[in-house]
């Protein structure tokens, strides 16, 4: 039996397992040491900042008590106490197996293999008014065999994650705050920007952004090239690619209800044979519990304009899912939802109307085994969700995909075409099945694993391997 072929049990022992059990042992004996000394909170202690996506977000302007990572949190580095400094940081190890990779063809489609990540960053404060924040990442990925090997997205050896400098202050009556250099862009739920926290790297920008606030509101802008990832040379921005907008956001403190909305523009220079293209995206999202009820609706809509050399580009999307909730009891949850995207009708320009997904968090949309982008695409969606305890939360999502135009391709999670259309071939994609589990254990400490089944539909049968695609995956994070 060759190495490719080898069972479960057999190539995890002898190549992925040992590193990620010894490092996962690592933090669990650490965290568990921390956990055992950390003293108790004084009343008087102020509330903990949670642990964010976006660590820079983070407020560590008072020294917290009861943890024993705090003496890391605020490190006063003068008597006044206007200068201080936060230590921070999380390493993740992950293992993954896929059997029929992508419903199958050429290459190796059935693999194991593991994921591990560590990121720390230093967080200093010179006054009140000035801040540097600084982050360095390390990525490796152990014996990907599957077509790509190790992508791009998979490792990445000590390079910078966030690294900026912020001035903040008053302008104009608002609080402001001005970032420049490298840092994480997120916007709404990420179905249009994230920083791709699946991914083993996660995404960055280069280039400057401004936050002002008052009151309920919310209003950014930033003009940024994407930063192109390089595994085993310094990542380096894209001189091509600029993507800048605006954002306005609005929600009253301690209130669910929320309304925003974005102008986002992405051009990209002409390269050889391919012509130079712009899109705006206008997009907005509203949140709203309904009053009375246990539901809550959430609506996202985007519209894209441009051009791709002389071609017009016009496409849309819509988002939605109503969700049922209760916090006694199991803290059970329902959500129904349905997603839609636009295609290119037959006799237009290939892509043209075609929505570019930019920039989004892939895996939490579309299914976790990550077979198909928001290209294209329709999508209805059921997902339930329960807490037997505080620090278990279990989900089951069952998910139905088709083509929202028969004439057009069928596009990968990064929004590349996974298969091409051809006359005649169905609209049914397939379907998918999750079950995801999540464990924490304190503030320091989650366990997450499941498993996605995916079932090619006819079209994929129409137009090459169809095989079920099954992806498992076992994670362990420590955060401090």
């Amino acid at each position: 039996m060759s190495r490719r072929t080898r069972p479960l049990a057999t190539r995890i022992a002898r190549t992925t397992v040992p590193t990620l059990a010894g490092l996962a042992a690592t933090m669990l004996v650490a965290v568990a040491s921390a956990a055992a000394q950390q003293p108790a909170p004084s009343p008087s202690a102020p509330p903990r900042p949670a642990f964010e996506n976006l660590r820079f977000r983070e407020d560590w302007s008072r020294a917290p008590q009861g943890d024993a990572f705090d003496p890391l949190k605020h490190i006063a580095l003068a008597d006044s106490g206007a200068v201080w400094l936060s230590l921070g940081g999380h390493v993740r190890a992950r293992a993954e197996r896929a059997e029929n990779f992508l419903g199958g063809g050429t290459g190796v489609r059935t693999d194991n293999f593991g994921l591990v990540r560590a990121q720390l960053h230093a967080d200093l404060h010179v006054g009140s008014n000035l801040r540097l924040f600084v982050e360095g990442r390390q990525a490796l990925a152990q014996n990907r065999d599957l077509p790509g090997g190790n992508r791009a997205i998979d490792r990445n050896d000590l390079d910078w994650g966030n690294a900026f400098a912020e001035v903040s202050g008053t302008v104009l009556g608002r609080s402001a705050v001005l970032r420049f250099g490298r840092q994480e862009l997120s916007m709404g739920r990420e179905r249009i920007l994230s920083p791709l926290d699946w991914a083993n790297v996660r995404r960055i920008f280069q280039g400057a952004t401004l936050e002002a606030r008052q009151g309920a509101f919310t209003v950014g802008a930033f003009v940024t090239r994407p930063v192109t990832l390089l595994p085993t040379a310094a990542d380096v921005p894209d001189v091509h690619t600029l993507f800048w907008g605006t954002t306005i956001a609005w929600q009253r403190p301690g209130q669910a209800t929320l309304v925003e909305g974005a102008v986002l523009v992405k051009a990209t220079d002409a390269a050889g044979a391919t012509p130079f293209a712009q899109r705006t995206t206008l997009t907005s999202r509203i949140v709203l519990p309904l009053e009375g009820t246990p539901l809550t609706a959430e609506l996202e809509g985007g519209a894209q304009v441009g051009a791709s050399g002389n071609t017009a580009v016009r496409a849309f999307m819509f988002a939605s899912d109503l969700t049922w909730s209760r916090r006694e009891g199991w803290a059970p949850a329902l959500t129904v939802g349905y997603d839609w995207s636009s295609g290119t009708s037959l006799g237009d320009v290939p892509q043209s109307s075609t929505w570019d997904q930019l920039y989004p968090l892939a895996h939490a949309y579309a299914g976790y085994a990550d077979v198909l982008g928001r290209r294209n695409l329709v999508e209805e969606r059921i997902v339930a969700q329960v807490s037997p305890t505080a620090a278990l939360r279990l989900r089951l999502a069952a998910h139905a995909f088709q083509r929202a135009h028969l004439s057009d391709a069928v596009y990968d999670v990064t929004g590349a075409v996974l298969r091409a259309s051809v006359v005649g071939a169905s609209g049914d994609i397939g379907g998918e099945f999750d079950a995801t589990a999540q464990w924490r254990w304190g503030r320091h400490l989650r366990v997450d694993g499941g498993v996605a089944r995916f079932t090619p539909g006819q079209f994929m049968r129409d137009t090459g391997a169809a095989l079920p695609y099954t992806w498992m995956f076992l994670s362990v994070t420590t955060t401090f």
